[in-house]
């Protein structure tokens, strides 16, 4: 669902955390697995977007051979200070990485927000 141009939420998504989890277990600490490539709507890193429920996005980088992504967590913080006080999915059991949908509390107008 779109807003519209007169009540547009101007929300800003930037990238703070993900977890992951790769075929062959948990990332054990100091691992090379991560998140790159974080998009918000198809957006590198936006100023803001119109959509009430934007899209999430990420590629996983690992260097171990065949690692896979088996599970995320997306939290979403209103401060880079890394608490999830917006939202947090929780352990996701999923191969999905692409078109994953914002599924917190509606977002507020003009606030900055850190995923």
């Amino acid at each position: 669902m779109f807003l519209t141009k007169a009540s547009a939420a101007v929300v800003a998504l930037f990238f703070l955390a993900s977890a992951f989890d790769v075929a062959h277990g948990a990332t054990p600490t100091g691992a090379s697995a991560k998140p790159t490539g974080l998009r918000c709507d198809s957006l590198i890193e936006p100023l803001g977007v119109d959509t009430i429920a934007p899209v999430l996005s990420w590629r996983l980088i690992d260097s171990r051979t065949a690692a896979a992504q088996t599970a995320y967590e997306i939290t979403v913080a209103s401060s880079t200070n890394g608490r999830a006080d917006v939202w947090d999915s929780g352990r996701v059991a999923s191969a999905q990485s692409a078109g994953v949908p914002y599924a917190g509390p509606v977002l507020k107008p003009s606030h900055r927000y850190f995923w």
